[in-house]
């Protein structure tokens, strides 16, 4: 079986999905050649049929399942700390419709830790200790895979049906979006959110930048390099965009569009490139390449 999703360190052990992520390992950190089996720490089997890159946050690791619940597991050990069902109605009985394909987020705010767990109809945000459920918003869509962004006291998720919401974390219970919209969102790719504005480039090929408090458009721009599926990388004053033909266009993250170059590989982008330092790490669907 095909994994897709990445591994993650937490407490100095690595938790790595295999198996499309149906089982998960607890692999200790150090040692050479294959460890696989001399530091393995711990194995879970019953992970669910499809899972994607889990979330760590000091001992914990926070998982979605496709069976519509949030996991907390203990990095050095692999036993469930706490475990959460899906509270809201999916309205369904379609399971594609109930998954999430994305990793949850936790954040600080006004001094309250919350895990932000996206899911297909809504988003909940739960308490990373104890997994009690603080809020959900009707966020609608389903297949959420984006990234969920916080900052300017607002949360940003994206859902697979290409509509995003920006939500206030101060609400308890059910809570209602600040705004809202649909014009040329991801429904695949996550977002980038670096000062007041957020970026994006939709499936469509279509980049946009919009004020993060007010959800106003500021440009939204055809990149002519095709379909994406990849999230777009920051650094340094520059947004990187990879194309599915094997684009790769450079804008500068301002309020104003500005091309300021493009490149072409021989095959296309699915990943999301790694940073290390200076370089980037870029994997096409036949290469791996490193560029600085």
């Amino acid at each position: 079986w095909v994994t897709v999703a990445s591994p993650v360190i937490a407490s100095g052990v690595v938790v790595v999905p295999y198996g499309r992520g149906a089982r998960l390992a607890g692999i200790k950190l150090g040692g050479k050649g294959d460890v696989t089996e001399t530091h393995r720490l711990w194995t879970v089997k019953d992970n669910g049929t499809f899972v994607p890159t889990p979330a760590a946050s000091g001992d914990e690791v926070y998982i979605l399942r496709d069976k519509g619940q949030v996991i907390c597991l203990d990095s050095k050990t692999g036993k469930t700390k706490w475990l959460h069902k899906r509270a809201f109605d999916y309205r369904t009985n379609n399971g594609d419709r109930k998954k999430a394909y994305g990793t949850p987020v936790v954040f600080t705010h006004k001094g309250q830790a919350q895990l932000v767990a996206p899911a297909g109809v809504a988003t909940e945000a739960l308490d990373p200790t104890s997994g009690k459920l603080l809020w959900t918003a009707s966020t609608g869509g389903m297949n959420a895979s984006g990234l969920p962004q916080y900052g300017h006291g607002l949360v940003f998720v994206n859902n697979g049906m290409g509509s995003m919401s920006a939500i206030s974390p101060d609400g308890k219970g059910n809570v209602e979006a600040v705004w809202s919209t649909r014009r040329n969102i991801p429904k695949k790719s996550s977002m980038i959110l670096h000062g007041p504005h957020l970026y994006m480039v939709a499936d469509t090929g279509v980049a946009s930048c919009m004020d993060a408090k007010s959800g106003k458009s500021l440009w939204s721009e055809r990149l002519d390099a095709g379909q994406f599926a990849a999230s777009p990388i920051f650094s340094r004053g520059r947004l990187y965009f990879f194309s599915m033909n094997g684009d790769v266009v450079v804008t500068a993250a301002e309020p104003k569009f500005k091309v300021l170059a493009r490149g072409k590989f021989d095959d296309g982008f699915m990943a999301t490139p790694a940073v290390t330092g200076n370089a980037l790490i870029l994997r096409t669907k036949s290469a791996v390449y490193r560029v600085e």
